[in-house]
């Protein structure tokens, strides 16, 4: 979303806007202003389309031509976006128009919206400015800062937010935590799905400030409070933790900033964080449905352990499933840019310096690549009748990646790791929508024989785009295999099946046959169907 100036006027470095009138807001007025900004159509989707504008570029860079647009469009959708999204100035008289003369004096006293100069006359009086983001998110609207306000900031939904949100569980009646709430987002977003315990903790007080204010604006009901990390709900238990902990390395040189700076390499916080977390996990009687976290960052790539094995270490032995799914991110050159322009949003004076001090720390520790991950923690049931699993899987993106596919993953590992006689019982299918691909080359060897038919020379399986899988070539007798295991009823049918196709006793090919099961579980290349109801 965007955070920089106006083409009218620079305005330069902002102070954080004053809370004390706007959380003073009647609980009438704030439903006033909702339903104001319902009528206007002014949702997620209207937002979605302007970000597409130009979209591969810092905000500084393409905010005029995103103007541009919004400024020739009439609906009341692209005035409210230009005011609380795009940090442009618009005219009072359409903002009267829309709102209504009394509800614009409520916001406007509040501190919500300002007047940009002085007005020429009544009838032609100054242009409005907001001192805050206001963002529409799944159904909700949500009150943060500009980013550039500085390190007193509380961050509103953005990229990384709406990734995470897609992957949250929408089961009713669920008790949730998000970590590092800063506007009250993930919380509020799933306490209008339907969980029955919101909770968000920061440790800030001004994002806890915001974060209640948003809870009375979208009339949702959730807990907020101050406190580091997991320490304000110590003892209590939830079905699911989120969080997108702050991850941005700090070069030494670097003024910390609170919502940013995750540590000197940058995921320092997220694996104090994850040490932290298993105890706050509920136990459930069903074993798929243990609580579990999902924790989304950017890490460093760099010699030494992986990020999976050093949230194993700050784990230890506790009864924890790991899983790390990551997704190919920047370059250094690329990644010491974006995190410059989080520094010095308006790509000013600031801004070559920062990149440098960036560019040099990443230099300095090592470091060329990015992966963006999640990590997500599962309780294993107790008592344990097995070693908690390490899985590490590569995705293309996670941008069309969802709460199904991961909630499928998750039972598909917890399958891969049970007894042999409980996997010959399962029903398992081949990821819905994948391909099984055969290609020969041409021209084609001879035929031994008029009954025989060419191996192919090549055997791929496909996955539809956003599957949490990557396509993969496969061997003739594993294709054979897949096939198998999807159309037959149960895993112990498969095996008898295979024996009989090798002509070889089932007790000469189960283990092969259920080792194979076990890989492609825990790759994505088999699935268990959802459960009935799903």
């Amino acid at each position: 979303m965007a955070t920089t100036t106006s083409d009218d006027a620079h305005r330069g470095t902002r102070e954080v806007g004053s809370l004390e009138r706007l959380v003073a807001l009647s609980d009438e007025t704030l439903a006033e202003l909702r339903a104001v900004l319902g009528r206007a159509g002014f949702d997620a989707d209207s937002v979605f389309a302007m970000e597409n504008v130009a979209g591969n570029l810092f905000d500084a860079l393409r905010l005029p031509v995103v103007w541009w647009h919004l400024r020739r469009q009439p609906s009341p959708a692209a005035l409210l976006s230009r005011l609380f999204v795009y940090d442009d100035e618009v005219p009072r008289l359409a903002l009267a128009a829309l709102m209504g003369d009394r509800l614009l004096r409520d916001v406007e006293s509040a501190g919500l919206v300002e007047a940009t100069r002085e007005g020429a006359s009544d009838a032609n009086p100054a242009p409005l400015r907001s001192r805050f983001r206001l963002t529409p998110f799944e159904g909700c609207w949500f009150l943060s800062d500009p980013l550039e306000a500085g390190p007193e900031a509380v961050m509103g939904p953005g990229v990384t937010t709406w990734q995470l949100d897609q992957l949250v569980p929408a089961t009713p009646g669920l008790r949730i935590l998000d970590v590092g709430c800063g506007a009250g987002t993930l919380g509020l977003a799933a306490a209008r799905r339907g969980a029955a315990t919101a909770v968000g903790v920061d440790i800030s007080p001004r994002a806890i400030a915001l974060a209640n204010l948003n809870a009375r604006l979208n009339a949702l009901a959730a807990t907020f409070l101050v406190g580091d990390l997991t320490a304000p709900v110590r003892g209590q238990t939830f079905d699911v933790v989120v969080s997108q902990p702050p991850y941005v390395m700090r070069p030494p040189t670097r003024e910390g900033t609170t919502f940013l700076h995750g540590g000197p390499v940058g995921d320092e916080l997220a694996l104090r964080l994850l040490a932290e977390v298993p105890a706050l996990l509920a136990e459930s009687h069903e074993a798929d449905s243990h609580g579990r976290a999902l924790v989304m960052f950017d890490v460093a790539l760099r010699s030494g352990p992986s990020l999976a094995q050093r949230v194993r270490a700050a784990l230890a032995e506790l009864p924890v499933d790991v899983l790390v799914l990551g997704a190919k991110g920047a370059s250094s050159d690329v990644q010491a840019l974006a995190y410059a322009s989080l520094d010095a949003p308006s790509l000013g004076p600031a801004y070559a310096p920062a990149v440098r001090a960036y560019r040099e720390h990443l230099a300095e520790i090592g470091v060329e690549e990015f992966r963006r991950q999640l990590v997500v923690l599962s309780r294993t049931r107790a008592p344990m009748n097995r070693r908690p699993y390490d899985i590490v899987l590569p995705v293309a993106s996670f941008a069309k990646c969802s709460r199904e596919e991961v909630d499928g993953l998750r039972r598909a590992l917890l399958l891969a790791h049970a007894s042999p006689a409980d996997l010959c019982q399962r029903k398992l299918s081949v990821y819905p929508g994948a391909t099984l691909l055969r290609a020969w080359s041409f021209p084609r060897p001879p035929l031994t024989s008029p009954d025989a038919v060419a191996p192919p020379s090549a055997i791929s399986l496909r996955f539809p785009k956003g599957a949490l899988a990557q396509d993969r070539e496969l061997a003739e007798n594993s294709a054979f295999l897949l096939e198998l295991l999807d159309t037959s009823p149960t895993v112990a049918d498969a095996v008898s099946a295979y024996a009989e196709a090798c002509g070889a006793e089932v007790a000469e090919v189960e283990a092969e046959v259920l080792a194979f099961v076990r890989e492609s579980l825990a790759r994505r290349l088999l699935i268990v169907p959802p459960p009935s109801g799903y």
